[in-house]
C-alpha cells in the first residue's frame, strides 16, 4: 500500500466514528426529549421518578443493544453492510449509554429543584 493511501484511510475511520457520535447524539437526545414530554402529564414532584425509571430502562437497553452488537460482530460476513451491521448497532449502544446519564441528569436536577429552597429563582 503506498504511503499516500493511509492518511486517506485514517480520514474515513474518523469519518466513520463521527457519524455514529453524531447519530447516538441525536438518538439519545430524541430519547430525552420524549422522556421530558411524557414527564409532563406527572405533577411536578413526581416528575424525578419518571426520569430515574427511564434511566432504569435505558440502562436494560444498553445491556440489550451491547448484547446485540457484540452477536452482530461476531457474525460479521464481508459481504455484509458495514452501515447496518457495523455502524447503526454502535450507535444504537452508544445512545442508550447516553441515555443512562442524560435520564439520571434529568432525574436528579428535578429532585434538586423540587427538595431544596433556591430563593434566587422563587424572587
Amino acid at each position: 500500500m503506498p504511503p499516500t493511501v493511509i492518511p486517506f484511510l485514517l480520514l474515513g475511520v474518523l469519518l466513520v466514528i463521527a457519524a455514529v457520535l453524531i447519530a447516538a447524539a441525536v438518538i439519545a437526545g430524541g430519547g430525552a426529549f420524549t422522556t421530558w414530554l411524557f414527564a409532563q402529564l406527572w405533577p411536578e414532584n413526581r416528575r424525578s421518578r419518571i426520569y430515574f425509571v427511564a434511566a432504569l430502562n435505558s440502562g436494560v437497553m444498553f445491556a440489550g443493544f451491547l448484547a446485540f452488537t457484540c452477536w452482530t460482530m461476531w457474525e460479521w460476513r464481508p459481504g455484509d453492510s458495514i452501515v447496518l451491521q457495523g455502524m447503526l448497532p454502535w450507535a444504537c449502544t452508544l445512545a442508550a449509554l447516553m441515555c443512562v446519564f442524560l435520564h439520571a441528569g434529568m432525574g436528579a436536577t428535578r429532585e434538586l429543584f423540587d427538595h431544596l429552597p433556591l430563593p434566587l429563582v422563587c424572587r
